[in-house]
């Protein structure tokens, strides 16, 4: 082991979707190889409780603090149970391999059978894109399994051993009350009024009560895909009345849409700057806002933040960058890396001729009979430098190519992340941003470092028309 790579560490990385699922397997899996190492060498990190169907690269702390490493030249060797475990998402796949492979980290899949990581982006890619599959099938079986069979469900006792579902008793009356009642409802003062009644009965949030209203579990029904009847689960409405409520009530029918809406603005992962921790992400259906806000259990003033208002700032913010981007220094570079094969090239050259001449000059010397000058030893190695020269000037020639397409692909880039702040804003943030810091009065981002980054600003101020 050379001096470098003693000073870059192993990482071991361990993932499991939920609290309940058991890590030992993984931890057992990769025991074997953290005993060739000693304590100093090892970093472990421990991904408890994440699951990758539903967060993305950005929203992963654990993943990131890797990444980082990586790019810091600080990792020599990443173990992992297998590919399922660090992504389910296939261009995440891909960009992690890539990423592994600029910095010479190998990859090491630690369960038995598993096929080894390769250095082939299109094996790689492929293998991404069937871990993605099976991410979503997962997720799918799993949101049906619930939605047919849940753990428990408010109002309802589970009998474990024929896995039926009847009325809980004691929770019946006020249940069947709250459909009734909730038929009724014609305006929001209304909804207003009845969620703060029923919340105190039921104790539970007024979200919570509107997902009761829109569950065609209580009708006995799973109306996900067609109409299929749960002949297990003993109903507290017809379907017919589950309907009604649906269509007659515009409320209640919108109230789905509108949760949906508020979960997709949380794109983000932002820190509270007094307490260095996550904040935590909340809507309102009732007010139709979301937001980021600090942990209840902090010791300092309570942060809020509207999660519109940090779409707007980052979004400004990544505006800002991308026409930061200095597409003229990508080009300088690729003229002085021209420049540097060209010189290579015409040295190479140079020596290619004299030596053809001296062979010339040596067939022509040795051999009294020129017309049978081609048997001549010596003609063999004058045919490969004619060989060698014709592909040293086709190179050179695909090199000035490739920087004619520089100056196009410099413009398709500018343009592809502009177009991707309305297509893909996802990735684009998961690219540029590395951090979000939010104070009281101010939001610090902090931009991955790019080389053609170089001259964007540090510091911008948005005023609130900037932001509209």
């Amino acid at each position: 082991m050379n001096l470098q790579s003693y000073y870059k560490y192993k990482v071991f990385l361990r993932r499991i979707s939920t609290m309940s699922q058991d890590p030992s397997m993984q931890e057992t899996a990769d025991a074997p190889y953290r005993q060739q190492y000693s304590s100093k060498e090892i970093i472990i990190i421990n991904e408890y409780g994440v699951s990758a169907n539903k967060l993305y690269i950005a929203q992963r702390p654990k993943i990131q603090k890797l990444i980082k490493l990586i790019e810091n030249n600080k990792v020599e060797v990443v173990y992992v149970f297998d590919r399922s475990r660090l992504f389910r998402k296939h261009y995440e796949g891909v960009f992690f391999i890539d990423l592994c492979k600029k910095h010479n980290v190998k990859i090491i899949f630690t369960s038995t059978g598993h096929q080894e990581a390769s250095n082939n982006t299109l094996i790689e890619g492929v293998m991404s894109i069937v871990n993605n599959l099976e991410g979503e099938n997962i997720t799918k079986r799993n949101a049906e399994a619930r939605r047919r069979f849940p753990g428990k469900k408010f109002g309802y006792i589970k009998n474990k051993e024929d896995r039926t579902y009847k009325k809980n008793p004691e929770k019946e009356d006020t249940i069947l009350e709250f459909f009734n009642v909730l038929r009724k409802v014609e305006t929001i003062t209304q909804l207003d009024k009845l969620l703060r009644h029923y919340k105190k009965l039921f104790k539970k949030t007024p979200e919570k009560l509107l997902e009761m209203a829109v569950d065609p579990f209580y009708a006995g029904y799973d109306i996900s895909d067609n109409e299929n009847k749960l002949p297990h689960v003993e109903p507290y409405l017809s379907l017919e009345d589950f309907k009604n409520l649906l269509t007659k009530n515009v409320i209640i029918s919108t109230y789905s849409h509108k949760k949906v809406a508020l979960e997709r603005e949380h794109l983000f992962q932002p820190y509270c700057s007094k307490c260095n921790k996550l904040m935590k992400f909340d809507f309102s259906i009732l007010e139709n806002k979301a937001w980021y806000s600090c942990s209840k259990k902090s010791n300092h003033s309570k942060i809020l933040l509207p999660s519109r208002d940090l779409f707007s700032v980052v979004s400004a913010t990544l505006s800002k960058a991308i026409e930061g981007l200095d597409t003229d220094k990508l080009l300088r570079d690729s003229r002085t890396y021209l420049n540097k094969i060209r010189k290579l090239v015409q040295r190479d050259l140079a020596a290619i001729a004299k030596r053809k001449e001296q062979i010339r000059q040596a067939i022509i010397l040795e051999n009294d009979d020129l017309v049978g000058w081609k048997s001549n030893p010596s003609y063999n190695e004058l045919l490969k430098l004619e060989d060698y020269e014709q592909q040293l000037l086709k190179n050179i020639t695909e090199k000035e190519e490739l920087l004619l397409e520089n100056k196009e692909l410099s413009n398709l880039t500018k343009d592809y992340l502009t177009n991707s702040k309305e297509k893909n804003f996802t990735l684009l943030v998961s690219m540029l941003i590395n951090r979000l810091d939010v104070y009281p009065e101010k939001i610090v981002i902090t931009l991955n470092k790019f080389d053609y980054l170089s001259y964007l600003e540090t510091n911008y101020n948005f005023e609130v028309s900037d932001l509209q």
